[in-house]
């Protein structure tokens, strides 16, 4: 009976805190990681498909230097970008983030993850328990309402 009251409270808590930041976000650390990156390119690797590796490479590094260039372009702080991950500060809301993960699946055909927080270490856990979820989601950390 319990496991039917955890998804149910994790949506509403999920709405209310779209709904919050999509009106006033403050500075935080935004940091976006590819969902699965390593193995699609390990499968390229192991069957031999140098075009793949090299087409695929090249779509990852576009959607993040595209979004790296609108992070800078609205007053955000690239800490780095590199591989498959982006990592800034700045202030950005949700509805921000999420065209951040929409960005990167059209462009690449795979989700990526978000953690949102105030520190370092909140951004970290947030990405980590974005991808513990499932992936393809921004997760903010602590649960701030």
């Amino acid at each position: 009976m319990i496991e039917n009251f955890i998804p149910f409270y994790e949506k509403l808590y999920n709405f209310v805190l779209y709904n919050l930041l999509s009106t006033a976000m403050g500075d935080y650390y935004i940091g976006l990681d590819g969902d699965s990156i390593g193995r699609i390119i390990e499968s390229f690797l192991i069957s031999g498909e140098e075009a793949k590796v090299v087409k695929f490479s090249q779509s990852i590094s576009m959607v993040l230097e595209e979004i790296k260039t609108r992070v800078i372009e609205l007053n955000g702080r690239v800490l780095f970008c590199s591989g498959d991950s982006i990592l800034f500060y700045g202030k950005f809301d949700m509805p921000f983030c999420s065209s951040l993960l929409k960005s990167f699946k059209s462009r690449t055909n795979c989700s990526a993850s978000i953690g949102i927080g105030k520190t370092l270490p909140d951004v970290y856990l947030g990405l980590k328990l974005a991808k513990s979820r499932g992936g393809n989601q921004a997760v903010v950390y602590p649960i701030e309402l």
